[in-house]
């Protein structure tokens, strides 16, 4: 044997680290425990203050491989993109820090992408929620539970993305490692701190045009994490400008633009009541100008009109549904 030939792991496992000191022992061990050992697991010390550094030096595993970031953020995605850069494997998948894996998960993966007739290159499965009120499973996966493989296209993707049912999720989404998506997957700006998940998904179904999904369950997303930082879509506006529906509008057919404007405009919308709740109620954020007439107009003139109503008369019609 040549020793001097690099040797390839079919998964390359990604988990970004800042300040997950009280859940690291359950996450990494969730991956090291896995089933399928054929991996290199890449943890990132996001410049974490609670003692995560020296915890992830506990675990010895010729499968670790340790990166440092000397500043932290924004959002875990630098160092998502800084994992990505560093890997080897064939397949890369990411599991963030507070979250946990089943023992079948690569597995599963493995057996599905070996066996498949057909390349898979981008791969996703169903997750479960655990908070302290219930368990609950993701929409996507409920309803489609009974389905062994399901190929989804871009426009199918947009479909779902409108319904909120997407069937990604951070710490399942696996996909094929080529050089084109080493520079720069998750989206890089002080001004993008959540939802920049949203972004990446989106340049995986138009890199890859198809994404597969197989029916098992994953991993656990426990919504109650001590320093949890938000998971949510819900980005700002600067997620949904111009310039990144740009970046796929032209790859697009005009029907897969509108059902992609429709879903920019819903989550427009979104933003916009989180804002109005949480931040600034008199503020005003020029949603006409953010709107996507030209693809959608009557998304658009659904959203400018809601928009265009008093939030507190909004706030009374929400209450009283």
């Amino acid at each position: 044997m040549d020793k001097n030939k690099k040797i390839v792991p079919f998964f390359s496992v990604i988990m970004p680290i800042y300040n997950k000191k009280p859940h690291l022992e359950r996450s990494i061990n969730s991956v090291l425990n896995q089933n399928f050992y054929d991996f290199e697991l890449i943890l990132i010390n996001d410049s974490s203050t609670d003692g995560s550094d020296n915890e992830i030096l506990k675990f010895k595993d010729s499968r670790i491989k340790i990166l440092n970031r000397e500043i932290p953020g924004p959002g875990g995605y630098a160092a998502r993109n800084l994992g990505i850069r560093n890997s080897k494997g064939k397949y890369i998948t990411f599991i963030d820090a507070d979250d946990f894996w089943f023992t079948t998960h690569l597995e599963s993966y493995f057996n599905t992408i070996r066996k498949s007739d057909f390349e898979i290159e981008f791969i996703s499965c169903g997750w479960k929620r655990i908070s302290e009120e219930n368990e609950s499973y993701n929409p996507f996966f409920l309803e489609n539970k009974d389905k062994k493989l399901i190929k989804i296209d871009k426009k199918k993707y947009f479909e779902l993305s409108i319904e909120d049912k997407i069937p990604v999720w951070t710490s399942v989404v696996c996909f094929k490692n080529t050089s084109e998506l080493n520079k720069n997957l998750f989206p890089i700006s002080e001004k993008i701190r959540r939802g920049g998940d949203l972004i990446a998904w989106l340049r995986l179904i138009h890199f890859f045009n198809n994404l597969h999904w197989v029916n098992h369950v994953g991993a656990v997303y426990f919504q109650d994490s001590v320093n949890m930082v938000t998971k949510s879509h819900s980005g700002n506006f600067e997620i949904l400008s111009k310039k990144i529906f740009k970046e796929f509008s032209y790859r697009n057919t005009n029907l897969e633009n509108k059902i992609l404007a429709k879903f920019f405009n819903k989550q427009i919308l979104t933003v916009w009541f989180r804002l109005k709740s949480t931040i600034n109620s008199k503020k005003k954020y020029n949603i006409k100008n953010r709107l996507y007439w030209k693809y959608d107009f009557k998304s658009s003139l659904k959203v400018f009109l809601i928009t265009s109503l008093p939030f507190s008369l909004i706030l009374k019609l929400k209450n009283y549904k």
